[in-house]
């Protein structure tokens, strides 16, 4: 499938095959779309990490991401929006916390809907990720204009790739 990406991808082909990592597991097909750093960040938020892996067999997606801040709190919601439309994560867990420096480190799951993923990802508008913790606080992340044009462009190659 890696081959198949590439010779569609042309000179982006580096980033897809850098970023999906198709494997095979009992319940189907199975993709990991490899770590993205967002440099668009609420104030309080010094970084904001996810990847995604996406099973064949369903419709949705499991988005791990961690979030490094002043902040211990759990993240109890998570939700993705273009401006135009947004979608809700469901199964939102903490994984695990550590301390680095005088920051915490969250890490967490949650599930998506792959159609509504998809849906955003091929917007021309760049997503922005909202959580909340569970004080209360939201906090977003999202991409630099420069940095989404390049990301939509990764992501309609992965998502041919992963509807072959």
């Amino acid at each position: 499938m890696i081959m198949l990406a590439t010779g569609i991808a042309g000179t982006s082909a580096q980033s897809v095959s850098n970023r999906l990592n198709p494997f095979s597991t009992k319940k189907g097909d199975a993709y990991f779309i490899g770590n993205k750093k967002l440099s668009e960040r609420s104030k309080d938020i010094k970084r904001f990490v996810f990847d995604m892996t996406y099973v064949s067999h369903c419709d949705s997606l499991t988005m791990n991401f961690t979030v490094v801040s002043p902040n211990r709190e759990d993240i109890s919601r998570l939700s993705v929006s273009n401006g135009t439309f947004t979608t809700e994560a469901s199964d939102v867990k903490l994984l695990y916390h550590e301390t680095k420096g005088s920051n915490f480190v969250v890490r967490t799951t949650a599930q998506l809907s792959y159609k509504d993923i998809k849906k955003l990802y091929t917007s021309a508008t760049p997503v922005v990720f909202t959580f909340t913790d569970t004080a209360g606080r939201t906090n977003t992340a999202t991409y630099s204009t420069g940095d989404w044009n390049k990301e939509k462009a990764v992501f309609e190659k992965i998502f041919y790739t992963i509807n072959i």
